[in-house]
């Protein structure tokens, strides 16, 4: 009897202890776990520029079983600011209210960083500038087995557990703030400024004008009225000027601007060097470049690599940081037009020496500008005089022409240059304003995600054929992101305003390009001073002395 008992005893105190469980689980199941987190934030001054508020909270799961998450965001800043929560892993999973649920279940005893980045909505809040105001954060923590019916998520919904390796989470931040950052910057433009980002101009005018007219523009008045996104430096502009003078103009340049100035130049070796051009050239220390045909004829690509490292010390030293170079066309008929500054007719040899030199182009921070996509070694024909036509398909130049500007755009070129060029089975219009070309075959055959340029728009190529407003609509809409030279850079910006307000460019055009030229200003463009020093350098004269004896 007494056993029975006791076994009856044993199964009342076991049922009770299995009711106390389901009576526990139950209750987590239902009950949300809260936390409130109160931070406290003065409005800084410097929001208005490109500083970012993070709030960061941290959750340790101290719980046996694993967790999830879901955030609320509570603060009194009203209208001042936008708040958003930038990592891979947050969902929003409920419109109406500002819940994000963090797919990354949480073990036992792991800690996670929950980052809030708070942006300011617009300029109309200098005046709270020393108010303090508070962010509270609501974390709400629940068991991963009933994540599901709390979260009123769908039962298609999949979690997935990140490990370590799969998601480095902080460059998704970064690179995330950095499009905030841009989108930014971009909206704050006027129309006329996002438009003067996508010229490239030059400080001389051309010949039409020079008749009743001084051969310069005032620096500063064009800088004032344009606002360009960049300038390149000419022969004349080295022949008017010495290397301080020079220095001084490129100074002036970058600080003309409250955006990163492109200053560019063309500067290959052989008989295009803009360097051999100063009016003290015979003192200035710079070294002579031999042409691309020398270069390539030494089969090295470390001395391809060694020319891109010298000419980009050059321009350092001069302030300048951007190349018009490398040429990666492939000669295949005797022209005077590429010729010698070509690597030469094997076109895997001019893909390898293409790709180093521009690597040594960018070991100093200049930005290599890869020409003349699809192909000008293909004729005879100078683009400065006429529009040389080229008689070859789309699958004649993926097999051969294609090659070099298929190998920069796999290691991430950043700008390619489509010259005037007139591939009559391919598209009705020149490559530099055809979307056959530009669109289609260099950003969708070819992957290409870099900014296109445009050749010269001061060449007979473009002037003797178009109208100056008709060409600035055919590039846009060909997928153009940058204008070099535009005809008269003082006028474009209003012909360019005209054309979208007759419908035939779009603002949203303008402003993809702009935001593609952002990026690229704000990631790679150097804009450091110029630093004459470095001519002076063991490293300089070494590869002066080593480039300088390449025909000895």
């Amino acid at each position: 009897m007494k056993k029975i008992m006791l076994l009856g005893v044993t199964i009342v105190f076991f049922v009770f202890l299995v009711m106390l469980f389901w009576i526990k689980k139950d209750n987590f199941d239902k009950e949300v776990y809260m936390n409130k987190y109160i931070e406290n934030f003065i409005f800084p001054d410097n929001w208005i520029d490109e500083e970012t508020l993070i709030n960061k909270v941290s959750i340790k799961n101290t719980e046996k079983f694993d967790v999830v998450v879901r955030v609320s965001f509570d603060n009194n800043f009203g209208d001042a600011i936008d708040y958003k929560i930038y990592n891979n892993n947050w969902i929003k999973i409920d419109d109406d209210r500002e819940y994000y649920y963090y797919k990354y279940i949480i073990s036992p005893n792991e800690e996670i960083i929950l980052n809030q980045y708070l942006f300011l909505e617009n300029e109309d809040n200098k005046d709270k500038v020393g108010d303090i105001y508070s962010i509270d954060t609501n974390i709400e923590i629940v068991d991963f087995k009933s994540y599901s019916e709390v979260f009123n998520v769908g039962k298609d919904f999949e979690i997935k557990r990140m490990k370590g390796n799969d998601l480095d989470s902080s460059k998704i931040e970064e690179e995330m703030l950095f499009n905030e950052k841009i989108e930014r910057r971009l909206n704050r433009l006027s129309l006329d400024e996002k438009i003067g980002q996508m010229m490239i101009i030059s400080l001389l005018k051309n010949n039409d004008r020079l008749k009743n007219d001084k051969e310069e523009y005032d620096v500063l008045d064009l800088l004032s009225k344009v606002k360009p996104g960049g300038v390149i430096l000419e022969t004349k502009d080295f022949k008017n000027r010495n290397v301080d003078e020079i220095i001084d103009l490129t100074k002036t340049l970058k600080i003309s601007s409250d955006i990163p100035m492109i200053i560019s130049i063309d500067q290959e070796g052989g008989r295009v060097q803009r360097l051999m051009s100063f009016k003290d050239k015979d003192i200035n220390g710079f070294t002579y470049i031999p042409t691309m045909k020398d270069i390539g004829l030494t089969n090295d690509v470390s001395i391809a690599k060694d020319v891109g490292i010298l000419i980009g010390m050059e321009l350092n030293a001069l302030g300048i940081n951007m190349d018009f170079a490398p040429v990666i066309d492939t000669l295949y008929v005797d022209s005077n037009v590429i010729g010698d500054r070509s690597f030469g007719s094997d076109v895997n040899l001019v893909k390898e020496m293409g790709v180093a030199l521009g690597d040594g182009l960018k070991n100093r921070g200049i930005i290599p500008v890869y020409k003349h996509f699809p192909n000008h070694g293909s004729t005879s024909t100078d683009s400065h005089d006429g529009l040389p036509l080229v008689r070859l398909n789309r699958d004649d130049l993926l097999k051969n022409d294609l090659i070099p500007f298929k190998e920069v755009i796999n290691k991430g070129a950043s700008l390619i240059m489509v010259g005037h060029l007139y591939y009559p089975e391919i598209s009705k219009e020149p490559a530099s304003l055809s979307k056959e070309i530009i669109n289609d075959l260099l950003k969708e055959e070819l992957n290409y995600e870099g900014l296109v340029i445009t050749d010269s728009l001061r060449m007979g190529a473009i002037v003797n054929k178009f109208g100056e407003k008709e060409v600035y609509e055919m590039a846009i809409n060909a997928g153009v992101d940058l204008l070099l030279m535009p005809y008269n850079p003082d006028y474009a910006v209003d012909l360019i305003k005209m054309s979208i307000k007759e419908g035939k460019v779009t603002e949203e055009q303008i402003n993809n390009s702009v935001r593609k030229i952002l990026k690229l200003k704000y990631s790679e463009l150097n804009n450091d001073e110029a630093d004459k020093s470095l001519l002076d350098t063991s490293l300089y004269k070494e590869l002066s002395d080593k480039i300088g004896n390449i025909n000895d």
